[in-house]
């Protein structure tokens, strides 16, 4: 990773960083934030808000049913980006329309999204939160 650092002084000695004398600390680091919303056809499966989990230690993704029939909603957790290494942490909920519902991978995995799935017309919004 790289970052940039301004400085202004009137008289400035530039060294090497080594690890014997030098350390940085971060004294804050910032949320993240993302959302995505759609409909599931009936009978049908889709995924939301595949993220790259792995720099963030707290991960939460908040399922909302929007429309008026159950959707069944289970987070899903990967070491790569590829469908067939998906698989579910944790259990599968039934989400009552109007009802709401927040995850949280339960394993360390690189990779975490969503699936919903409905049996008529369905409709979510999924809002994801990461913290360091």
């Amino acid at each position: 990773m790289r970052d940039n650092v301004t400085l202004s002084a009137s008289s400035l000695d530039i060294r090497n960083f080594d690890g014997a004398r030098d350390s940085f600390q971060i004294n804050r680091k910032f949320p993240v934030e993302d959302s995505d919303s759609g409909t599931i056809i009936a009978l049908g499966t889709r995924t939301f808000l595949t993220k790259d989990i792995s720099n963030y230690r707290n991960n939460y993704y908040l399922v909302i049913n929007t429309g008026g029939v159950a959707v069944t909603a289970t987070l899903q957790i990967s070491p790569v980006d590829i469908d067939t290494y998906y698989v579910n942490s944790g259990s599968q909920f039934n989400i009552l329309a109007g009802d709401k519902i927040i995850f949280s991978p339960n394993h360390l995995m690189k990779y975490a999204r969503v699936s919903v799935s409905a049996l008529l017309l369905g409709s979510v919004i999924i809002n994801y939160f990461g913290q360091s």
